[in-house]
């Protein structure tokens, strides 16, 4: 398993995300990043932690219509893949026009989320290219169209489960129990989790529910997560 550190994206700014209230995110301001400027924050991460690899939730595009909105941070995408991050974009993504598009960067994986599917229809077309599923809930409830959650059973692409509920809130992955059940279903199927670890256990845990990339923000940059505890899991730069 590896970790990849998660920059949130809004209004242009890297933000605190805390329990999926996105109206209530504010600027992330820190020694790394005074400015809450996220290419900062995400060299600094590269530098500190000697890893390249960073997840953006680009939360602009994601309110405002996905990468071809005029909101969306493109220009921070293309600099983060021109600088050498191996990028996990979530850039919103709505219907399959959006993929293979040329919005997005081509070198970066691109997450196609269920809150952002315009329809069932359109996710499924999305999952024809080479993506990986953002499965969104909060709590118990599955965001996005009716059926969805079938669509993401049935694909063989990667699948990042996120509760937002649980971002940033410190309180453990409530998403390893439909981790376990996504790979009982298809041991073969590459799965990515994040949202609520605490320290160094909460890694572990994941590690032994089979999942294989863990998005870890706030317990990385409030110093939870040492270095040298981390350094197993942090691919290099």
């Amino acid at each position: 398993m590896r970790l990849r550190p998660v920059i949130d994206v809004q209004h242009g700014l890297a933000v605190r995300a805390v329990g999926g209230n996105r109206a209530d995110y504010r600027p992330f301001r820190s020694p790394l990043s005074p400015a809450a400027d996220p290419l900062t924050l995400a060299r600094q991460v590269r530098e500190r932690w000697g890893t390249n690899a960073v997840y953006l939730a680009d939360l602009d595009a994601i309110a405002h219509g996905g990468p071809a909105s005029s909101r969306a941070n493109a220009a921070l995408w293309h600099a983060l893949v021109a600088d050498g991050f191996d990028l996990l974009l979530d850039p919103g993504v709505r219907h399959a026009g959006d993929i293979g598009s040329g919005l997005t960067p081509a070198d970066s994986r691109i997450v196609v989320a269920t809150e952002s599917a315009e329809s069932l229809a359109e996710f499924r077309k999305c999952l024809s290219a080479d993506v990986t599923v953002g499965c969104d809930l909060r709590g118990d409830r599955l965001l996005g169209p009716q059926g969805v959650w079938e669509a993401v059973r049935r694909s063989d692409r990667p699948v990042l489960a996120l509760d937002l509920a649980a971002v940033g809130v410190g309180e453990g992955l409530p998403t390893l129990p439909l981790c376990r059940e996504l790979l009982a279903e298809r041991p073969s199927r590459t799965v990515l989790t994040g949202g609520g670890v605490r320290s160094i256990a909460d890694v572990r845990a994941a590690e032994s529910a089979g999942v294989s990339e863990l998005l870890v923000a706030s317990a990385l940059y409030d110093g939870r997560l040492s270095a040298e505890a981390l350094r197993p899991y942090l691919p290099a730069a």
